[in-house]
């Protein structure tokens, strides 16, 4: 299971801020508030390596893993907002870009059978055209001799 724990300094505005974010965003189940006393508070600090307050931990499989302070939750949390906010146009953006690619390998596809068809064409004409120039070169040949003769 993964919780979250923050050090939360008594009368630090910063720490208060972090309590009441996690409470707004109902993760009041998933979280533990230690809070620290202002005479402990070096304590903490040499503890967590962390020289402000709040210092909150992400914890899973009984490992701590550094979140920071207040800046960095606030900034956790504008993504998730962000995230919720704009799934649905995520949706809707990976959609627009599957049909776009869908049309391009689409046009791909029949500019390469253009060109094909183009080239087959091209290759008949010269070859239909080496064949009427040498049939041509034979008959003038073939003339030529008559004449000698």
């Amino acid at each position: 299971m993964v919780s979250i724990i923050i050090y939360s300094l008594i009368g630090c505005y910063f720490s208060q801020k972090a309590e009441l974010t996690m409470v707004d965003f109902n993760l009041k189940n998933k979280i533990k508030i230690i809070k620290v006393k202002y005479e402990e508070k070096d304590k903490y600090k040499k503890l967590n390596n962390m020289n402000t307050f709040p210092q909150i931990f992400l914890l899973k499989d009984k490992k701590k893993y550094k979140i920071g302070g207040s800046d960095q939750l606030d900034n956790i949390i504008r993504i998730i907002k962000e995230i919720n906010t704009y799934e649905s146009n995520i949706n809707t953006i990976c959609l627009f870009n599957d049909l776009i690619n869908t049309k391009t390998k689409k046009t791909k596809k029949s500019i390469k059978t253009k060109k094909s068809t183009k080239t087959k064409k091209s290759i008949k004409t010269k070859k239909s055209t080496k064949t009427k120039k040498s049939t041509k070169t034979k008959k003038s040949t073939k003339s030529t001799k008559t004449k000698n003769i």
